[in-house]
């Protein structure tokens, strides 16, 4: 998991043989963003919509957390509503 908005992860990305990339600021994809107050996870076919609010984050940091999480539980097989259980 890479943080496309650091300029230096971004740079890591480029010579990674798989890389997933989240972001805040971006749309990577496949990936995982930010887009009218939901996280997207993006997947080859599968885009999966979970709304921030339901997870009561506060700050840019915790944000960023959250993407990298949901996109490797998307990356492991679980479903937007069993990420929101969690």
């Amino acid at each position: 998991m890479l943080n496309a908005d650091n300029p230096y992860t971004r740079a890591m990305a480029e010579r990674a043989h798989q890389p997933h990339l989240f972001s805040r600021t971006h749309r990577p994809r496949p990936g995982a963003y930010v887009e009218d107050g939901n996280a997207v996870i993006v997947q080859d076919r599968l885009e999966q919509t979970i709304p921030l609010r339901v997870l009561q984050l506060s700050g840019a940091h915790a944000i960023e957390n959250a993407l990298a999480a949901l996109l490797a539980a998307s990356l492991a097989g679980a479903s937007a509503p069993a990420m929101t259980e969690v």
